[in-house]
């Protein structure tokens, strides 16, 4: 005759051996999920069991959320993944917990779930309130999976303009700051700022106000292309192009200008376009009579030698690369 505790014992082999198996193969993931499995684990998940099982129930949840190796992405139904989320926000929402791996867990099922391609995928997200939760871990001592994590998730909610997200950077500002002057999270961190530098003026004076662009021009003068450039270029860049006077003012004193015009040979032609068009807003503010105030720009252009490669860029296939680079040596070098 079985006992509890042999069943318990079951229980746990049993969750233990879906939770190996299912970040595998999407065939084997959508098997588990055709099999109705997802209300299975929601209802023992919502039952009372040791710590341990409810780890195991989560990593099983948040595994079947999984889109696939990025070699072969394949994602779930949505429609029925989401059944997930009630587990991964009341474990996010504890505030106490006997170890942080159901965290983990949860975290990584609420990131599957953020980069599911569904159209309603985020803001089944936003909807859910926890938002305010993630930003306040980001300032807690945690382990780099669950902060690796947030950050993905708030680059991914950011990135469809959420004012939660926005409003959330009061609160975890200065933590990105300190991780950034560690070296650590440099992509993930990059992409929310990217995200983040998109919104509002008044963001962008608070990432120039916090210190955070003089960490991205180091970042971008590395001798070596670094993990992070691509999207400190695009942050930078969107300072400058959406930016007010003073803000793009501000940017060239911490000398920019030399920064991007080491880029300009890059292959990615969406961040030579990002540059091209962030150097002929800098250069146009210059000649117009409305800035008397800027100068130095062309002179920064030249001393660094960007003016030769935009030139090069003339001879780029892409069309919108070579209408750029004419626009700018037409506008403003036709004398050079």
């Amino acid at each position: 005759t079985s006992t509890s505790s042999d069943l318990d014992i079951c229980l746990v082999e049993i969750l233990g051996t879906l939770a190996n198996v299912t970040l595998y193969s999407t065939v084997l993931r959508d098997k588990i999920i055709d099999h109705g499995t997802i209300p299975i684990v929601m209802e023992l998940f919502n039952a009372t069991y040791p710590d341990e099982d409810i780890d195991y129930m989560v990593r099983i949840l948040a595994n079947l959320c999984f889109l696939g190796q990025p070699s072969a992405e394949i994602p779930p139904n949505f429609d029925i993944v989401k059944q997930t989320l009630p587990a991964f926000i009341q474990v996010i929402k504890k505030e106490e917990r006997m170890t942080t791996n159901n965290l983990t867990y949860a975290l990584c099922g609420l990131k599957y779930l953020c980069e599911n391609p569904h159209p309603e995928s985020v803001s089944t997200i936003i909807q859910a309130g926890i938002i305010p939760k993630l930003s306040e871990l980001i300032s807690e001592d945690n382990d780099d999976t669950i902060l690796s994590s947030i950050l993905c998730i708030l680059s991914r909610i950011c990135f469809q303009n959420n004012q939660l997200v926005v409003d959330g950077f009061h609160i975890y500002g200065f933590t990105l700051l300190s991780f950034l002057s560690e070296g650590i999270f440099l992509k993930e961190i990059c992409t929310l700022l990217c995200c983040l530098s998109k919104h509002s003026t008044s963001i962008q004076s608070c990432l120039i106000d916090a210190g955070f662009i003089p960490w991205l021009i180091r970042l971008l003068n590395e001798p070596n292309e670094t993990t992070g450039q691509k999207e400190a270029i695009e942050s930078i860049t969107n300072v400058i192009i959406e930016g007010t006077i003073d803000q793009k003012m501000s940017l060239v004193r911490q000398d920019c200008i030399p920064a991007l015009c080491r880029f300009l040979n890059h292959r990615d032609e969406s961040l030579l376009i990002a540059i091209l068009r962030a150097l002929q807003t800098l250069l146009a503010l210059e000649k117009s009579e409305t800035a008397a105030t800027v100068n130095g720009i062309l002179e920064a252009v030249v001393h660094t030698g960007g003016h030769l490669m935009i030139e090069e860029l003339q001879t780029c296939e892409n069309e919108e690369v070579y209408e750029l680079a004419r626009g700018i040596l037409e506008g403003c070098f036709s004398s050079e």
